[in-house]
Order: C-alpha cells, then sequence, then structure tokens
C-alpha cells in the first residue's frame, strides 16, 4: 500500500513538476536578457578620437548645452544637464562648471570663456537625431561629444553615441500575460547616452595596452606636461629612462621639464643627448602642430637653439613630445 501511494503521488507530481521547471527556466532566461539590457550600457557606437587614457581626472571642466535639432529646440539643453549630472555621479573629473546660460556656442566664444574663468577642459555637443517614440514607434536619441583642451586648444574626444527604444508587444503566455508598452522616453535614452560618454571619459584605449613600459611611461608623462605637473611628468620620463636608457623622447621631454623649470644647464644636457643619439625617430604628437613629423634629433636641436636665444632675453619656451 505503501509503495502503492508512492507510486501514485510520482505520477501525480511530474506533469506539475515539468511544468514547474519550465517555468523556472522561462523566468530565469528573461532575468538573464533583464540583466543583459541593463549591461549595455558600454561605451558609445562610434568614438572617432580619444587619448589612450584619461589624464584630466583632476581639471576643471566647463559644460556647454549642446546645438539642438530643427524639430526640438530645447533638447540640446536638455543633453547637456543630464551629462553634467552623470559627471557628477561618477566622479568623472575634480569639478565640472555648467555654463548652459550662453548662447554663442562658436569654438571662438567657448575657448574665450573657458581661459576667462580657467577651465582646462570643455565639453559641449550637438543632439542630432530626436525622436518620441510610441505604442508602434521607436523612440531615438543621437547625440555627438567633443572635449577641448584648451591651453592647446586640442580636441582629446569626439565621439557618436546612438540609443534606440523599442515599444514592447503584448504577449499572452500560460500564466501570465505581458501587457504592451510603449517605447522608452527620449530623457532615459539620454541619460544612457550620458553614462555612454562617463564610461569613454573612464575607461583605457585598447592602444595604450599595447605599447611597450617604456612608451606608456613617455605617454604618461607627456600628459602630466600637458598639465603643467612637471614634478610627475619628470617621475615618469625618469621611469621610461630606467627600463629604456636610450629612449630619445625621454631625454627630449625631460630637457622640457627642467627647461620649464628654469634648469637651463640640465635642459641643455638632455637636449644634446638626444642630438648624440642621432636616432631618426620621428615626432607623431607635439605641442607644436608644425613639428608633428619633424625627427626628433631636429626638434632638439631647435629647442637648443630657442633655449640659448632665451637665455639671453629670459624667456622659455620649448616644444615636447610623444
Amino acid at each position: 500500500m505503501k509503495c502503492c501511494n508512492t507510486l501514485v503521488g510520482t505520477k501525480l507530481l511530474s506533469p506539475i513538476f515539468i511544468v514547474f521547471l519550465f517555468i523556472l527556466v522561462f523566468l530565469g532566461g528573461c532575468t538573464i536578457k533583464s540583466i543583459g539590457i541593463s549591461r549595455t550600457i558600454k561605451l558609445p557606437k562610434y568614438i572617432y578620437k580619444s587619448p589612450l587614457k584619461n589624464y584630466y581626472s583632476n581639471a576643471t571642466v566647463g559644460i556647454f548645452k549642446f546645438s539642438s535639432p530643427v524639430n526640438a529646440p530645447e533638447v540640446g539643453h536638455v543633453a547637456a544637464i543630464t551629462l553634467y549630472k552623470r559627471l557628477l555621479q561618477n566622479n568623472v573629473f575634480f569639478r565640472v562648471v555648467s555654463e548652459f546660460e550662453v548662447e554663442d556656442l562658436s569654438f571662438e566664444n567657448l575657448i574665450k570663456i573657458a581661459e576667462k574663468k580657467h577651465y582646462e577642459l570643455i565639453i559641449t555637443g550637438i543632439v542630432r537625431y530626436y525622436m518620441d517614440g510610441s505604442s508602434l514607434q521607436n523612440s531615438r536619441v543621437d547625440e555627438q561629444i567633443q572635449v577641448i583642451h584648451v591651453p592647446t586648444k586640442e580636441m582629446l574626444w569626439y565621439a557618436e553615441a546612438v540609443e534606440i527604444g523599442r515599444p514592447v508587444s503584448s504577449s499572452d503566455y500560460i500564466f501570465f500575460k505581458i501587457k504592451n508598452e510603449p517605447a522608452p522616453s527620449t530623457m532615459s535614452l539620454m541619460d544612457i547616452n550620458a553614462q555612454k560618454w562617463c564610461n569613454m571619459f573612464l575607461s583605457v584605449s585598447p592602444h595604450y595596452a599595447a605599447l611597450t613600459k617604456d612608451i606608456k611611461w613617455i605617454d604618461d608623462g607627456y600628459n602630466y606636461l600637458m598639465v603643467k605637473d612637471y614634478d610627475k611628468a619628470k617621475f615618469c620620463f625618469e621611469k621610461a629612462l630606467s627600463i629604456n636608457p636610450d629612449n630619445p623622447y625621454a631625454f627630449l621631454n625631460i630637457g622640457v621639464v627642467y627647461e620649464k623649470q628654469g634648469n637651463t644647464s640640465e635642459a641643455i644636457k638632455m637636449y644634446q643627448k638626444v642630438i648624440d643619439l642621432n636616432l631618426k625617430s620621428v615626432v607623431k604628437k607635439s605641442t607644436n602642430p608644425k613639428k608633428i613629423g619633424y625627427t626628433l634629433v631636429d626638434i632638439a636641436k631647435d629647442n637648443l637653439k630657442m633655449l640659448q636665444q632665451n637665455i639671453t632675453k629670459g624667456n622659455f619656451s620649448a616644444d615636447h613630445m610623444n
């Protein structure tokens, strides 16, 4: 009798157990899908330009409202506010200042304001496409962003983010029903794009990982030079020399550090070392765009000549390379 009861119980529970497993698997699949969606906030779709690393975490940044499409004249303001809040939440930069009241968004005017207020970086952008969705139509927001280094007027980041929100169609299942839902709001899409920008600012370029160790130190030092942190720059160049004692970029840039700090005798020694090495390395990155394509030896000779002239005048200026 006991055996029969057990047998009957097994026959009754098996179908229920199978259905239960099906529900678990289905819901589990939904959970995984949901988690997958939440993790799709990564990087902008198109990154046209970016530094190898973000060397500007200590920078003061002015953010201006974005240009708006004709069909939504105020949306550029909203996009900038959304990014502003995300930058603060993610602690991307040391200080972020909103300049949303500025109407003249020309490059010349933004630089003028930035120099007057001592911003190291300015952020601006364009909302290229903006469409509110519905129960039948997708929502979509396309944005471009530009980050400019004020002292050199160089564009550091230039990228485009595209976010599309689709409506959810109603579906009937055995035990429950999913109701029809309209496409996500464009506000939520702009917030996703803003997080993509932050992720981009905080990420390291894959090209950086491919560099040799001494060149990584050179790149770090160059960017510290860009923000006039001469002690850190010198430390990086010395680390590069500890790995490669004949690295001409390190000698040249240490020469610049010495020159900026007023130690002209040591600067002359560093420039002369570059000349003595007589390597034909060509400059690919410089504070002086006109010098890109020159050899390091030519740059060292120019810096040395200029230094000797400036010693008499009491002025010091040099080009540094990476």
